[in-house]
């Protein structure tokens, strides 16, 4: 079972139904601390157009896929302090975990924006616990 692929495609069909959102996203990609970036266009009177003009944002993203039982109400996913470093360089980053049953159908995607100061904060935890 491909975990990777199974997550970004359920989150590209979730994000493919917002008219404001283009996800650009990844899968097997070979970028350092990212699976590709999201942008963010004002609302149009087009549904189907998203004019260079109307960006408001693009949001670098990361995706984790995680096979096991659905019911949980929260999750973690274990991060590097090398990929936290990397986030805090873009201004932050929309992590997404995908978790996906055993056989591969059924999904549910949890995700958290972590901006930038909140990344430095734990990364000041990181290196001086306990102050």
């Amino acid at each position: 079972m491909d975990i990777e692929s199974l997550a970004v495609s359920k989150l590209t069909g979730e994000l493919a139904k917002c008219d404001r959102v283009l996800p650009f996203l990844n899968t097997g990609d070979r970028e350092p601390s990212w699976d590709g970036h999201i942008y963010v266009y004002h609302p149009s009177d087009d549904p189907d157009r998203c004019p260079k003009g109307a960006l408001l944002r693009r949001i670098p993203v990361q995706i984790k896929g995680q096979v096991g039982r659905l019911q949980w109400n929260s999750i973690s996913y274990p991060v590097q302090i090398a990929d936290l470093e990397n986030y805090v360089q873009e201004d932050g980053i929309l992590y997404f975990v995908v978790r996906i049953r055993e056989d591969g159908e059924a999904r549910r995607i949890y995700y958290r924006f972590l901006p930038k100061w909140e990344l430095e904060e734990v990364l000041q935890e990181l290196s001086h616990p306990g102050q």
